[in-house]
């Protein structure tokens, strides 16, 4: 057992011992005791305790081991008359022992002259009952502190939900903790800072949430990065902004887009200067995007002269000279563009220009139409039904119902004529709208 059963004394519970050093134990002590007997055996003659052990064994009969062996229970077997029996008390006294030393503390390395009579030399250990209790109270601490959490989070997400933002850093902690790819958290976080008037604070959480959110979420990091783009143009330096720019043009995947935020933001701040070197950058590197043409053209229709605007559009003819469908579309967008910044002549002009050299160019009669109907739709006050501009798209409805076109398509402009009729026009356009999709019918079952 590792000790000294004369001189050392320690208290070991024999229930928390392995079966195997609670035999040794066992045996130890019961053969020590069996060596210093009691006050009652010590009363018994002498003479008839030899006259016990001096008698004769019959040849049959099994000589018992000195040892008792724990394992294997003794075979009961019939006694022969000769044999004297032992005496009750010292068996019930065996019995009584072991009980006691399976069920209580044992104590071990008094000697009987010693006279030993101090208490142990080392502490004794904790009993299982109360590792057991330390165990389940840390594990309830643990639980209640797990529920606090949970609890917390659905609060924050709870009045997320009510479009009730934090008012301070722990709860946009908490809310990012549950959403840490969110770019509309991030950004609040950083306007969060910004109202705060603490800009190195907005720049650092700004830097947190790049490294942070997923790089398969371009979507959000793309927002982010415009996020930032604004947080310099409006607290920062010329030189921030650039900064910022180029490091967004390399870590994101539509860096088209961040030209344009970049472009609209030197026009704000009047920084001509800057904008139209890096649209030329621009142009130069994305040459067969017809969106880097757009927003090339946008920006001199915007802020530069038409003649300027003019030379973007022959440019990109240029440019896109090797595909004919590509130049119909940069010659569709610039003249939705022109529609749409209200230059409605330029754009028409750029429209009937595409419709008269490509007359079935179905999807280039659907955008013109679509931006007249955006033009009815934007006046002040609804125009009257006998207005130029009803007229016109009048005008293009039936140019479009003369040409010689597919059953489905044919329905699908007739359908929309019908539906401006009812809106815009009369019982009586409603009725020639009919009378056209008849005699298109009639004449395609003649065919």
């Amino acid at each position: 057992i590792g000790f000294c059963l004369n001189r050392v004394s320690v208290v070991l519970p024999l229930r928390t011992m392995p079966n195997k050093e609670k035999r040794k134990v066992v045996k130890k002590v019961v053969k020590k005791r069996k060596r210093e007997p009691t006050d009652q055996e010590s009363e018994v003659p002498v003479a008839k305790t030899k006259k016990v052990e001096s008698e004769p064994k019959t040849p049959n009969a099994k000589a018992k081991p000195t040892k008792p062996k724990p394992k294997a229970k003794p075979k009961a077997t019939a006694a022969p008359p000769t044999t004297v029996p032992k005496d009750p008390r010292a068996k019930d006294n065996s019995k009584d022992e072991l009980d006691d030393l399976l069920n209580e503390p044992l104590t071990v390395g008094f000697s009987k002259n010693s006279g030993a009579t101090s208490s142990p030399a080392t502490a004794p250990q904790p009993t299982p009952a109360s590792q057991n209790q330390k165990q389940q109270q840390d594990k309830k601490t643990q639980w209640e502190k797990r529920k606090e959490d949970v609890a917390s989070l659905d609060a924050s997400e709870q009045q997320r939900a009510n479009n009730e933002m934090p008012t301070t850093p722990d709860g946009y902690h908490k809310l990012l903790v549950a959403s840490p790819n969110s770019s509309y958290l991030w950004c609040q976080y950083i306007a969060f800072w910004v109202v705060k008037e603490n800009f190195e604070k907005a720049r650092q959480t700004a830097e947190k949430a790049l490294q942070v959110i997923n790089y398969r979420e371009s979507g959000d990091i793309m927002n982010v990065w415009m996020a930032y783009m604004n947080l310099e143009a409006l607290h920062g330096t010329m030189e921030s902004l650039e900064t910022i720019f180029k490091r967004a043009v390399q870590n994101v995947d539509d860096q088209l887009k961040v030209y344009q935020r970049f472009v609209d933001i030197c026009a704000e701040k009047n920084k001509f200067g800057k904008a139209y070197p890096m649209l030329k950058q621009m142009v130069k590197k994305y040459s067969q995007k017809v969106q880097a043409w757009c927003i090339y053209y946008r920006f001199c229709a915007m802020h530069g002269t038409w003649n300027q605007a003019k030379g973007v559009a022959h440019s990109a003819m240029q440019a896109l000279a090797t595909s004919q469908q590509t130049q119909i579309q940069a010659l569709e967008s610039f003249a939705v563009i022109q529609m749409k910044l209200g230059n409605t002549e330029k754009g028409r002009n750029l429209f009937e220009g595409l419709v008269e050299k490509y007359p079935k160019k179905t999807d280039v009669w659907s955008v013109y139409i679509d931006q007249e109907l955006a033009l009815l739709r934007r006046q002040p006050q609804r125009p009257a039904k006998g207005s130029d501009a009803v007229r016109h798209l009048r005008s293009l409805f039936e140019r479009v119902a003369t040409l010689s076109l597919p059953p489905k398509t044919m329905a699908f402009f007739l359908t929309r004529f019908m539906q401006f009729e009812k809106e815009w026009g009369t019982e009586s356009s409603c009725q020639e709208v009919m009378q056209r999709a008849e005699s298109y019918v009639q004449s395609k079952c003649a065919e």
